[in-house]
């Protein structure tokens, strides 16, 4: 049987912050949950699945998961490494008017990672200023919305292209290091190359490669806000090509460079933080 723990790191009337740790075991998904809150659900490590009703989400450090207060979820594990999330809970009515009322979550962009981090980074640190983690918590909801409105106008239709779609998610997650080729994926996933492509981008609103920058970006943000200081080793790790490859990537979204702002995470000061977040908006590309 596996583990999960949560740790509390802000209370406050209007949004409560959890880090959330789970060390299930790999296995398909289990019973159903019953969700006795709303929250957003944005992982930080591993992978997992979500499953509600007819709809499934592969929840990967690039992806937010939205659960309801009255429904029933059920997860599952594809990985055996355990994972960890930022769970963000809300006011039903908040998050109802921040992301409408229907949809499980998908993709969300890099500003949303560094959102995540920035409040596990600052609120794990005495001293913090609640009403900045208060207010950098409904910020990320915003950029949250922004992200996953983007994909509802991508939803795919069919229920076969969304599995297909979130089985190569789920490929990605499990091994972002790898040298993904697009033949490789549509053989994984039973679709030519070209139908591949076309369907992912038609789903979520990118393409598959703009996906695996995303997800090798959030993962360098975690190792980043621990203090990694070894930055050839971490772009080696996550399947660039050399350091300054990933240094020309990170600093295209984040307009900064990787050592800056662990400097910044090492700081740990939730304003200066906050002011990435609130920058000119980038994409991957």
């Amino acid at each position: 049987m596996g583990e999960r723990r949560s740790l509390r790191l802000l209370e406050a009337p209007g949004v409560g912050v959890y880090d959330v740790r789970c060390s299930e075991p790999a296995g398909d998904p289990g019973p159903g949950e019953p969700t006795g809150v709303t929250q957003v659900v944005l992982p930080l490590e591993g992978v997992f699945a979500v499953h509600h009703g007819r709809e499934a989400v592969t929840a990967d450090p690039a992806t937010a998961v939205v659960l309801r207060a009255g429904g029933e979820h059920r997860v599952g594990h594809p990985a055996t490494d355990g994972d960890r999330s930022l769970v963000l809970v809300f006011p039903p009515e908040v998050v109802d008017e921040a992301l409408g009322e229907d949809g499980l979550g998908g993709p969300v962009g890099p500003r949303a990672h560094l959102g995540a981090r920035i409040l596990v980074s600052a609120l794990g640190r005495p001293g913090a200023d609640e009403l900045d983690a208060e207010e950098t918590a409904h910020l990320l909801l915003g950029l949250v919305a922004e992200d996953l409105g983007t994909v509802r106008a991508h939803r795919p239709r069919g229920s076969h292209q969304r599995e297909r779609v979130e089985r190569v998610r789920e490929l990605l997650a499990a091994a972002p290091e790898r040298r993904w080729r697009l033949d490789e994926l549509g053989r994984a996933v039973h679709a030519s190359p070209f139908h591949l492509a076309r369907q992912f981008r038609a789903g979520t609103g990118s393409s598959i490669g703009q996906a695996l920058l995303r997800l090798r970006l959030a993962l360098a943000l975690e190792r980043l806000a621990a203090g990694e200081d070894d930055l050839s080793a971490l772009a080696a790790d996550l399947g660039f090509s050399s350091q300054s490859h990933f240094g020309a990537r990170f600093r295209s979204v984040f307009g900064t460079s990787p050592g800056a702002l662990r400097d910044s995470f090492t700081a740990g000061r939730l304003a200066g933080l906050r002011t990435f977040l609130t920058a000119e908006d980038r994409a991957a590309s």
